[in-house]
């Protein structure tokens, strides 16, 4: 497994219902670590490792894990895949830690002990079949070093998680593990109410220990909240407590002092182990979800409010969310700083506040960065854009020293249904940005004018679903296709005018994956897909087949159409226009995620791959001939975007889960 280290420059992932040092001038990239792959990439790239620097932006949350012991410490478990990101200044800058085992699953719970910052759970689950799930219990005593797993259960779960002191708890689908040496050794339990043939406790909240005591939530049938008395004795008494306020309950959260629960529109609290409820609150609009105890102090949520309460329930104060219109995951006070909570989510990142209007962010940098491009705004600043899986971000080109503000970009939000934005600027003029993203079942087609800080929308495409790919044609911008898959097969959506209209044309049934355009003829247009590659005379609206080899990216040199890089895990090169191709770097484990031309070296070529055998950065001298990997010292070298700045004094790669980076070229 391997680990990452961001060190300081003098010494060289669900959203609910749904991802070192102290710096100096700058940010350093040291890659460490015992994969074969990387090993053998190291290897290649002797004498010299390039300074690859971490350059934001620091957008994305995860589960949060604090320790009173450590007031400083904050540690993020984002959700899929279980990246640890750890700081020790609360929040001003952050180490990863790519330690936890690759299971395919997502992070369900993850508990820190409040006592001890190195002792951290990690509970994992993913199902694998109809009413099946595969769980995975781990700890790790050593702050995320290295992990063990405790439990492993290919069909019953685990599913949830509850820790107290030593005490270690996890409920499946029918049984319920007890430990009471901190996750060493174990003993099974029947679980003591019904299960309805696929109903899986599946919410974040459904367990909670209080010293011996486990409360949980049910799902179906029932919705009830039980308690288990004396969990960790030899004889555990199960206790049926119904359902406060006779409605269904959803989650839990118990301290000594009491239990609340979610029900639909309401909370409801108990002082007395559930002989009497009380409603502490309601909301007609919303439901609530993922409520939390910590001291006197309780949280709950909506999908777009927080409601705290600092006198163990009696009065709450009405939050705003950090994003308008965006649920979050989780929120905590910050230990050993009075008045300032921490509210986390997933994909949008973790946040402060002392007075629930206001939020200072603090995401880590573990954004996947897609897609980027360069572009200008309208007082003439070089931006750097670059696209998630969810947001699009922009920043002024950081050329300068990097800091924690430096790192954090401005974020980009339209539709409150997006996903999967494309990115692409006219050759032009680079204020023109065009970004094509799934909404919800539409794809949304939107123009930017003034370097994608603001957006019309031209066009969407009703039954569309998520765009693959996004050509602004190189030599007639006002040519705008769009690669998309929806419930009625593969199309593009093409524009010649620069949206003022709009076609359609039907594909053949193929996964397709890319498209790219001659520089110099503004109607032809290659198409990659699995299945190989293909040419348009017509401006994308039929194809011929020119290769059948798979071609997951297509690229055509700016200077010369007439040499043609297409390839999946082999790249191949044609010097006649696309009538012969020969292999230039054979199949390996990766995939050819793109391939950009440097705008001042002639000859000069990069080319972006994610996988293990070839992954990160590669570079050709010779426009495309040969190739020299030069990834060593990226924090993540799995790559999925590049772009040169307009200078070509800056090479930016947008990896996945670990940011965009930054390398200055000789």
């Amino acid at each position: 497994m391997r680990r990452y280290v961001i060190a300081p420059a003098g010494h060289r992932g669900p959203r609910f219902g749904q991802r070192i040092g102290v710096l100096a001038t700058g940010v350093a990239l040291v890659l460490s670590g015992t994969g074969v792959a990387q090993a053998a990439q190291a290897e290649r790239s002797k004498p010299a490792a390039p300074r690859w620097e971490a350059v934001g932006p620091d957008s994305v949350g995860g589960s949060l894990g604090l320790s009173a012991s450590k007031p400083n410490e904050i540690a993020v478990m984002t959700d899929a895949p279980q990246l640890l990101w750890l700081s020790d200044d609360r929040g001003g800058h952050w180490r990863l830690r790519d330690t936890v085992p690759r299971t395919g699953g997502a992070a369900r719970a993850f508990v820190v002990d409040p006592r001890d910052s190195r002792r951290m759970y990690l509970l994992v689950s993913k199902q694998v079949g109809f009413g099946v799930y595969e769980g995975w219990l781990l700890r790790s005593t050593d702050r995320g070093a290295s992990w063990k797993t405790l439990r492993h259960d290919t069909k019953d779960g685990p599913l949830q998680l509850a820790v107290s002191g030593r005490t270690v708890v996890t409920e499946g689908l029918d049984t319920i593990g007890v430990s009471t040496d901190g996750g060493d050794h174990w003993r099974q339990i029947a679980r003591p109410w019904a299960r309805g043939s696929m109903a899986a406790p599946m919410l974040r909240h459904q367990l909670a220990l209080v010293g011996g005591d486990l409360f949980a939530t049910t799902v179906s049938p029932g919705q009830d909240l039980w308690v288990i008395k004396g969990i960790g004795g030899a004889s555990p008494v199960p206790q049926r407590l119904g359902k406060p306020g006779r409605q269904a309950v959803d989650e839990v959260a118990a301290t000594r002092w009491g239990v609340v629960v979610t029900a639909g529109h309401a909370l409801y609290g108990t002082s007395d182990r559930g002989r009497t409820w009380r409603l502490l609150l309601g909301d007609k609009a919303d439901y609530l979800y993922g409520p939390q105890i910590f001291g006197d102090q309780v949280f709950v949520t909506t999908a777009g409010k927080v409601y705290a309460s600092r006198d163990r329930g009696r009065t709450f104060a009405h939050w705003n969310v950090p994003i308008s219109g965006q649920g979050v995951g989780e929120v905590a006070p910050m230990p050993g700083k009075p008045g300032t909570t921490l509210v986390s989510d997933g994909y949008h990142g973790v946040f402060t506040t002392t007075n629930g209007r206001t939020y200072r962010p603090l995401g880590v940098p573990s954004e996947t960065a897609a897609h980027l491009v360069t572009t200008r705004d309208r007082q003439g600043r070089t931006l750097l854009v670059s696209a998630g899986i969810w947001d699009l971000f922009h920043t002024p080109l950081p050329t300068g020293r990097v800091t924690p503000a430096t790192r954090r970009w401005t974020r980009v939000t339209s539709d409150q249904l997006h996903a999967h934005p494309r990115i692409a600027v006219s050759s032009r003029s680079p204020r023109t940005v065009w970004r094509a993203e799934e909404n919800g079942l539409s794809t949304g087609i939107y123009r930017s004018g003034d370097g994608a800080v603001t957006w019309s929308k031209p066009a969407f495409i009703n039954d569309g679903g998520a765009p693959f790919d996004l050509l602004v044609h190189p030599a007639d911008p006002r040519r705008v296709s769009v690669l998309f898959h929806s419930l009625d097969g593969w199309g593009i959506r093409g524009t010649d005018d620069e949206g003022a209209t709009w076609w359609t044309a039907q594909l053949p049934d193929a996964p397709y994956t890319s498209l790219a355009g001659d520089p110099r003829d503004p109607r032809r247009v290659w198409l990659g897909s699995r299945k190989g590659l293909l040419r348009s005379d017509d401006g994308g609206r039929t194809f011929t087949s020119v290769s059948g080899a798979a071609t997951a990216q297509v690229f055509v040199d700016p200077r010369d159409p007439r040499r043609v890089l297409a390839g999946e895990s082999e790249l191949r090169l044609s010097t006649d226009g696309g009538a012969h191709f020969r292999t230039v770097q054979p199949s390996a484990n990766g995939i050819l995620k793109q391939v950009v031309a440097d705008p001042r070296r002639p000859r000069t070529l990069y080319a972006a791959w994610s996988g293990n055998a070839r992954t990160g950065v590669w570079r050709s001298d010779d426009a495309g001939a040969t190739w020299h990997d030069i990834s060593r010292g990226l924090v993540s070298p799995s790559t999925s975007s590049l772009t040169v700045s307009p200078d070509g004094r800056w090479l930016f790669a947008g990896t996945n889960f670990t940011g965009v980076q930054r390398l200055r070229l000789n």
